[in-house]
């Protein structure tokens, strides 16, 4: 199913009343903790300010992974999908809005990083290696639903990006909370379209759904009532997919260092009203997954922040009919004060080496278009709002300067491959 049609922010928000804790670590307040795990994570124990974790702690599925009403492909788990040579392109794409509102305003801005840049704000963040541009408002809804777009121009393909969509303004006057897509890949046979242009669809959460997020078994994103401190915790969302961008069910997930004060959660598999399981040890038809009030800063033991930010590293696992179990994909992410970010494991990276003839190999690795509409819903629906996770249409042509105009094709933005929509590679798509 089209994941572009799914709300994975909207189920962030849905997450809490279900959530269960993760492995411990160091809490943000400088502290030592431990617990115990469930739904679908091991536990870990950390000293000194420090996960003690080696990697993320996963605990082994029970079930072989499958798809719904498909044989499911997991040779992209094991084996690379060879996409070819990078060359350089121009991109544009709708901007989905998750929240109340659902109208793209002024003010907000699409930044491009390269997957191996900290995207985080000034001054522990990287330059974007490929530029910032103006999300384009007052777009017409026929062109893109929620009247946004964006165009950028020299985008490697075959390469993971990372996009990160932002409002420029501050304090009570910023409409959006930071959303970081991981894993980006522009591809060929994702996101060219018959006339030669590439489209990918970005995505942004508002701050009235972020902060909606409900109080569900005592636990809520610490500070999100003020976003601009540098010190609220954070929100990550995925969805575990075959090498054909299907959800998988069966699935676990875990992470380096997720506190007692972080929740996961799987879900309901109902994808048009996500719901949060809290029976579920894995992850149900929908793929869905949910990290809620993540840890995203450093802090001494009195807790003065010492870094804002903190990289995490994630990964799914899935158990082949076989009963061998492997990695659906693993990477280091970073998460930020008040922010959301999404992360979808489908498999190794991609390499540039040229496709064997007759290979399958791809369509294994997807863009994150559509895990990053999914993952948004999850967020969405948690605070109550109902959203359509994708808009209809793609976004305006790319100008000379980079930013977008006001004519948008009227092709999809996250363009195709027959059973879903995009996802990261090894990481969140």
């Amino acid at each position: 199913m089209n994941l572009t049609q799914r709300n994975v922010l909207a189920v962030l928000c849905l997450a809490l009343p279900a959530a269960a804790a993760l492995s411990s670590c160091t809490d943000g307040d400088g502290t030592s903790s431990s617990s115990s795990s469930t739904g679908g994570a091991s536990s870990s124990s950390s000293t000194g300010g420090t996960c003690a974790s080696e990697g993320p702690n996963v605990a082994a599925p029970t079930q072989a992974g499958s798809v719904e009403n498909h044989t499911a492909d997991f040779g992209c788990y094991t084996s690379a999908a060879a996409l070819g040579p990078s060359k350089t392109v121009n991109v544009h794409g709708c901007v989905k809005i998750f929240g109340v509102g659902n109208s793209v305003g002024p003010n907000l801005k699409l930044a491009v990083y390269g997957g191996d840049q900290n995207p985080g704000p000034a001054p522990v963040g990287d330059t974007p290696r490929h530029g910032t541009v103006d999300i384009q408002s007052n777009v017409p809804t026929t062109q893109c639903e929620d009247g946004g777009s964006y165009s950028i121009t020299g985008l490697p393909t075959n390469k993971p990006l990372i996009f990160k969509s932002y409002d420029t303004q501050t304090g009570a006057n910023k409409l959006a909370v930071d959303t970081y897509q991981y894993n980006v890949v522009i591809r060929d046979d994702r996101h060219k379209l018959p006339d030669g242009r590439y489209e990918f669809e970005a995505n942004m959460i508002y701050v009235g759904t972020y902060t909606a997020i409900p109080s569900f078994v005592g636990v809520t994103i610490e500070d999100s009532s003020n976003i601009a401190n540098g010190k609220g915790r954070a929100a990550i969302a995925g969805e575990v997919r075959d090498c054909n961008q299907r959800s998988v069910a069966g699935a676990t997930v875990g992470g380096s260092c997720v506190d007692r004060r972080a929740k996961l959660t799987y879900f309901n598999g109902n994808t048009e009203d996500p719901k949060p399981d809290a029976t579920r040890s894995f992850s149900n038809l929908d793929g869905l997954f949910a990290v809620v009030n993540a840890k995203a800063y450093e802090a001494d033991t009195v807790g003065n922040v010492t870094q804002v930010g903190f990289e995490h590293e994630l990964e799914g696992k899935v158990k082949l009919a076989d009963g061998t179990v492997v990695s659906a994909g693993k990477m280091k992410i970073w998460a930020f004060p008040d922010s959301v970010t999404i992360f979808s494991p489908q498999g190794l990276a991609p390499t540039e080496d040229n496709p064997t003839t007759g290979s399958s190999s791809a369509p294994h690795v997807s863009s994150s278009a559509a895990a990053g509409s999914s993952s948004a819903a999850a967020v969405s629906s948690s605070a109550g709002t109902a959203s359509s996770a994708a808009p209809a249409s793609s976004s305006a042509a790319a100008s000379s300067t980079g930013t977008a105009s006001s004519a948008a094709p009227a092709s999809s933005a996250a363009p195709a491959s027959s059973a879903s929509s995009a996802a990261g590679t090894s990481s969140s798509g």
